[in-house]
């Protein structure tokens, strides 16, 4: 009778946690590496975010960049070093926004005014943070990318399609202006789409994710490399393919306007003016940073996984392929820039 118990004790556990699975969020790290013909790096990654400790070393042994990560935004002590190991730059970051020089020494002063944080997130009427103001003179180098962000890796958005089902939603209340996707990703707010004519059958597709477009940017007056979302396309696929591969990146590529094809873009929309409709959707998932309150605060703060899949080529820099790569050597780009470097 006892065995018997305990096995039916057993049972309630396992199914009490498979139903906490799509609000939970499970751990899962692994380390990382990065090499070229100038440096080697290693970090840590928890669920597809930079999460935990950083390490940059010049091809002589020498280290040139060390710090960590909390869910893709520097916090701590950061410091870079040059080729023959002095110490050229340390911050201290209090979130991935707030940071506070120690290397080199500010003196008292105007100096110490002037070098006092020019920004800190604080949130505006609609509760979603506010970003400081861009400059273009102040914006030394940038590079738009396009990401994928799959359902499956996103538990916080993606468990009943819970963000395209906002977005849907508010199109549908004609608080949000959908567009088109056209081939040229480019494009993407050029002409309005018509859902209300056309609706969307969700009964035929399945949304597993959606398209980001990103512009990435190091600001000179702000000291950081920084990163803006500007839309957001649902990526959707036949139901009957639904348990197969997710998004096929190259087929997608070829032809996104073709809906008798498997997977398709289904419209855009601009981030900025879904924001305060994002923010209007608490997020109380089991084990996110208590500072992601709503679902803008997931993209905010970047609490997210992505996979860069096309880039521009700025600035002479070859395209990469690899979305970890690219995300290696942009951050070696900004301590080359803290460091007075030109290599951009």
């Amino acid at each position: 009778m006892i065995l018997r118990r305990n096995q039916q004790l057993s049972v309630f556990i396992v199914f009490v946690l498979l139903m906490a699975l799509p609000h939970y969020v499970i751990s899962q790290t692994e380390v990382k590496k990065y090499s070229d013909d100038k440096i080697n790096t290693e970090y840590h990654v928890t669920n597809g975010m930079l999460n935990g400790k950083y390490g940059c070393f010049y091809k002589n042994g020498k280290k040139k960049a060390e710090g960590n990560f909390e869910f893709n935004n520097k916090i701590g002590e950061w410091s870079v070093w040059d080729t023959a190991g002095k110490l050229c730059l340390q911050r201290i970051y209090t979130n991935g926004y707030v940071y506070k020089r120690t290397v080199p020494t500010i003196p008292d002063g105007p100096a110490k005014l002037l070098c006092a944080p020019i920004y800190e997130p604080v949130r505006n009427v609609d509760s979603c943070y506010k970003y400081y103001y861009l400059f273009e003179k102040n914006i030394c180098w940038s590079k738009r990318t396009w990401s994928y962000l799959y359902n499956k890796d996103n538990p916080t958005i993606g468990t009943n399609n819970r963000l395209f089902s906002v977005f849907y939603k508010q199109i549908l209340s004609h608080h949000i202006q959908p567009y088109k996707v056209h081939k040229d990703w480019d494009k993407s707010f050029r002409d309005s789409a018509d859902v209300f004519n056309t609706p969307i059958d969700t009964s035929t597709f399945n949304v597993i994710g959606f398209l980001i477009k990103e512009d990435w940017y190091y600001d000179v007056d702000y000291g950081m490399l920084d990163c803006r979302i500007l839309g957001f396309c649902p990526i959707a696929v036949k139901r009957h393919l639904a348990k197969e591969d997710t998004i096929n990146a190259r087929y997608l590529m070829k032809n996104v306007e073709d809906w008798n094809r498997d997977t398709v873009g289904l419209f855009w929309v601009f981030y900025p003016q879904a924001r305060k409709y994002l923010a209007m959707e608490n997020v109380t998932d089991t084990g996110i940073p208590n500072y992601v309150k709503n679902l803008d605060d997931v993209f905010f703060w970047r609490y997210y996984s992505e996979i860069i899949n096309d880039e521009s080529a700025m600035y002479g820099m070859a395209k990469v392929k690899d979305s970890w790569a690219l995300r290696s050597i942009m951050l070696n780009l900004e301590h080359n820039i803290w460091m007075g470097g030109t290599e951009w």
